[in-house]
């Protein structure tokens, strides 16, 4: 409640007809009021967890959803596979663009694993960039280079899908 001198003032102000209210600048308005002290912030959840702050909870954004770590999995695994494809062209950093192809590339590459470690574990994304950098790498290398790939070689890419799925598919029965 407002003390009375204020409602002096809004009482003056219904009086005069098309008078704007005047709020007085140390009133604490709706408005003007500091995060901590409104009363949507005081519900029972926040006192579940008492270490978070009003900054550390937000409403997930575009970045932080489950699904998105496939999206960002995979701009890891094209940016690893366009590197590792320029480093050959580099002929041992030699060759300035294809140098600095590869580097942006790898650069790249850890930034997009970063954003997906946000929603999956390390080892699963880990797992997922490596497996499927190691594919698409030598997918790169049998189109663009020309480079065979003899059965032992694609059983071993087989192998590795294998081993990516079961550790994928592993950790998700895993309690904790």
């Amino acid at each position: 409640m407002l003390p009375d001198r204020y409602r002096q003032v809004r009482s003056a102000s219904k009086a005069v007809k098309g008078a704007k209210r005047t709020v007085p600048p140390d009133a604490q308005t709706r408005r003007n009021r500091p995060l901590h002290s409104r009363r949507c912030w005081r519900l029972p959840y926040f006192r579940m967890f008492p270490r978070q702050t009003v900054d550390a909870i937000k409403e997930p954004g575009i970045s932080d959803t489950f699904v998105n770590h496939y999206f960002y999995i995979g701009l890891a695994v094209g940016a690893d596979a366009v590197a590792a494809s320029a480093l050959k062209a580099a002929d041992g950093f030699r060759a300035p663009l294809p140098s600095l192809l590869a580097l942006t590339g790898y650069g790249a590459a850890y930034f997009f694993l970063s954003q997906a470690v946000r929603t999956l574990p390390v080892g699963v994304a880990n797992a997922l960039w490596s497996g499927f950098s190691v594919i698409a790498v030598a997918m790169a290398g049998y189109f663009i280079n020309r480079q065979a790939l003899s059965i032992p070689s694609i059983s071993g890419l087989l192998l590795i899908c294998g081993g990516t799925a079961l550790l994928y598919f592993g950790s998700a029965a895993d309690p904790g």
